[in-house]
């Protein structure tokens, strides 16, 4: 990862994670990535991108794809979490 950073393609993040510079290297690497994430990873992600995104804007929606997996192997505490419950219910009812 430090290559990445020194080439200014990702970014460090304080907690220790890190940030794509730029969008368009998002398909490249979830390709050379692609079935290295279990389904629970990948639902734990994706609702954690989600309820973020859901604290900044209440309008946020889950896409019907991304729901299922998350409906079906996401952590149930995450899930339950006030963010999370409000968001899958928004979603589950239209």
């Amino acid at each position: 990862m430090d290559h990445f950073v020194t080439a200014r393609i990702v970014v460090s993040t304080e907690s220790g994670k890190y940030n794509l510079v730029h969008d368009y290297f998002a398909p490249l690497i979830l390709f050379a990535t692609e079935g290295l994430e279990t389904q629970a990873e990948r639902s734990n992600r994706l609702l954690k991108r989600y309820i973020a995104q859901y604290k900044d804007d209440s309008r946020v929606r889950i896409p019907t794809r991304d729901l299922w997996l998350i409906c079906k192997a996401s952590n149930p505490e995450l899930r339950s979490s006030s963010n999370g419950k409000k968001l899958l219910q928004k979603d589950r009812l239209d």
